[in-house]
């Protein structure tokens, strides 16, 4: 692995780093091979999509979890004790989930 797919594995998680390492190239949709980016996500890389926080004022990053259980585990227990009002985990497979919370 080089230098810059083992940065990237460390900044945006491992699926996010295989993919750029092309380990997942059997299963690109036809359109991917072309290297030209969908329309509505152009100029944008897999981590950016993800990284938005949820509609509506009011959120706040937490933290970042590879395990979607976890940062559910952290957001449950944040509720029950009172600290926080609501919480949202967004991600997927492709990228760690991000904990986002009100008060």
């Amino acid at each position: 692995m080089n230098v810059s797919i083992a940065r990237k594995a460390a900044t945006t998680g491992l699926a996010a780093a295989a993919l750029t390492a092309g380990a997942f190239a059997g299963f690109a949709p036809a359109s991917a091979s072309t290297g030209a980016p969908a329309t509505e996500n152009a100029g944008q890389t897999v981590a950016t999509v993800f990284q938005a926080a949820p509609k509506g004022n009011g959120w706040h990053y937490y933290d970042s979890y590879f395990w979607g259980a976890e940062c559910n585990k952290i957001g449950n227990e944040k509720i029950d004790s009172g600290e926080w009002k609501a919480y949202r985990c967004m991600g997927n497979w492709l990228n760690d989930y991000n904990l986002w919370y009100q008060v």
